[in-house]
């Protein structure tokens, strides 16, 4: 006896709570973080080289 069990339509009905907004901001804000330090790593370092201060 085999019964099936869909995930995705289970967990669309569950209620959001509070907590999993919270992890949801979380995440969110650290690849915005993530992505600005790789941003400004980038702009940084093609400065210095043009400037000729590191090589």
């Amino acid at each position: 006896m085999s019964t099936s069990v869909n995930a995705g339509t289970r967990l669309a009905r569950l209620p959001v709570e509070p907590f999993y907004r919270r992890i949801i901001l979380l995440i969110g804000i650290g690849t915005f973080f993530d992505g600005f330090d790789i941003y400004i790593a980038n702009t940084v370092l093609s400065l210095m080289l043009k400037t000729s201060f590191s090589t």
